[in-house]
């Protein structure tokens, strides 16, 4: 009866075991369908690629972005870990092991069994052979177990928020380097334009000259003003195939190059929302709620009073249940009921003295508490510092934009009539040279303030973390709703 009822209690807690392990594997399953990345995006299905598509393929192909997801699922992996310490643990153990007597022994144990019977003979070397299944639960360790188990949810988070970060850079690598490519190739057709309108007066003083009313000195001035805008054109396409390739390593493409089909959307002008002064105080209380380096940052200072936490636990007592079931047979391994013993009990271990090691190691979780706090001031300092910088250039390209705007209207309608009276014979070559290539910086200028203009808000969106959207939020409020509880 006794083996049958202690057997009955480890196969209890085996049960249990199992039942705890596929409720786990089942939590797993349903964390990664929710981690689960979306299908990967077909390049063969696009022509135009515009920031918003090409945001998206980066997010999904680029590796750096796919490392981030696989610690994600590491950091998942060490929240099961941690889980285990609340599940009982079941271990089975068996050996076996001969036995050589030493010589006095032999002849001592021979000469006291023929005492008993004179035929006796005694086996040597023995076998012996043991089995054993032991199942340990602690019950109760301080809260140690629960503060580590959020540690690890912490660190899930903090993960999380890495990968956020690492999205929200990536977005805004992506994006400044989208619209580079657009100012290049804008410059492309600037200087195309400027090289078409030279080409049309090189043909007309050619055509004048043949006809005797015209001069080798304006023939030659447009050819050299061709020439001029061809090497503008030359170092603009330069310039756009770099960009084109920064872009396509920033979307994750092997040989870092875009498909052969594909172009890049127009350049839109600014739209009102972008000539819309941006209200700073809005953008830094946003930013301090949702940037990942905030939330990291936070979730660092609850790890530390989680540290804290624990090693203050160790002055309370740890209580265990365990209970075993083990026989030992000689000289072959048909183990029956009447071999097997078995042991059932409960152990608490309270520590009465350490040399001062959890206190000391409370005393640096504290300090550990201190040090986030202050990286976190400082870092709120910095993010609200960039904010405003930004603004203060998104307001600074807004009045340039529209400055330039306004410039290159006139240019246009002055070197519209430059032309008219060149042609009558009213102006002279220089005047003309001199509108054109004023008209050609506008347009080029205005193109750069326009891209820059996009570009600072494309920089304030990632500097308030609105660029990208955190997983980590709702937890870190769900953790200070409970903490206030």
């Amino acid at each position: 009866m006794k083996t049958s009822r202690t057997g009955k209690i480890v196969l209890f807690l085996t049960l249990v075991l199992i039942l705890f392990q596929g409720l786990g594997s089942h939590a797993d399953a349903s964390d990664d369908a929710i981690e689960k990345n979306t299908a990967p995006l077909d390049w063969s299905r696009i022509t135009v690629l515009d920031l918003e598509t090409a945001q998206r393929f980066a997010v999904a192909d680029n590796p750096s972005i796919q490392a981030t997801e696989v610690r994600i699922q590491q950091a998942r992996e060490r929240i099961s870990q941690a889980r285990a310490a609340y599940w009982p643990r079941l271990d089975a153990t068996a050996s076996a092991s001969r036995i050589w007597m030493p010589d006095n022994d032999y002849q001592d144990n021979l000469y006291t069994a023929r005492l008993f019977d004179p035929e006796a003979t005694i086996d040597d070397p023995q076998d012996y052979y043991r089995a054993g299944l032991t199942a340990t639960w602690m019950l109760f360790d301080g809260f140690e177990r629960r503060y580590r188990n959020r540690q690890a949810l912490n660190a899930k988070y903090q993960t999380i928020s890495a990968r956020d970060d690492a999205r929200r850079l990536l977005l805004s690598s992506v994006s400044l380097s989208f619209l580079s490519a657009e100012l290049a190739r804008e410059n492309i057709g600037i200087a195309r334009a400027d090289e078409a309108f030279f080409k049309d007066l090189l043909e007309e003083a050619k055509s004048k000259r043949q006809i005797g009313t015209g001069s080798l000195s304006d023939e030659l001035n447009f050819q050299i003003q061709v020439n001029a805008a061809i090497a503008d054109r030359i170092q603009a396409e330069g310039a756009y195939r770099t960009a084109l390739q920064s872009l396509a390593a920033l979307l994750g493409l092997a040989d870092a190059s875009l498909p052969a089909h594909v172009e890049l959307a127009p350049l839109e002008g600014a739209s009102s929302e972008e000539m819309q002064v941006p209200d700073i105080e809005q953008m830094v209380a946003y930013a301090l709620e949702h940037r990942p380096e905030i939330l990291q940052s936070q979730l660092a200072i609850q790890n530390a009073s989680l540290e804290k936490k624990m090693a203050n636990s160790n002055y309370a007592p740890t209580i265990n249940l365990t209970a075993s079931v083990s026989g030992e047979r000689e000289e072959d391994t048909r183990f029956e009921g009447d071999d097997f013993g078995n042991t059932i009990g409960l152990n608490m271990t309270f520590n009465l003295f350490s040399g001062g090691l959890y206190r000391a190691q409370a005393r640096e979780a504290m300090q550990k508490e201190i040090e986030a706090r202050k990286l976190l001031e400082a870092l709120k300092i910095s993010i609200t510092s960039e904010i405003r910088n930004t603004v203060t250039n998104v307001i600074t390209f807004q009045t340039q934009l529209k400055l330039q705007q306004s410039i290159a209207r006139l240019s246009q309608e002055n070197r519209d009539l430059v032309e008219k009276e060149y042609k009558a014979g009213q102006a002279s070559l220089v005047r003309l040279n001199e509108s054109q290539r004023a008209l050609t910086t506008t347009h080029n200028r205005t193109a750069l303030a326009l891209v820059a203009l996009r570009q600072s808000w494309w920089s304030l969106m990632s500097e308030t973390g609105m660029i990208t959207e955190d997983e980590a939020f709702n937890y870190l409020n769900n953790i200070k709703q409970n903490d206030n509880q």
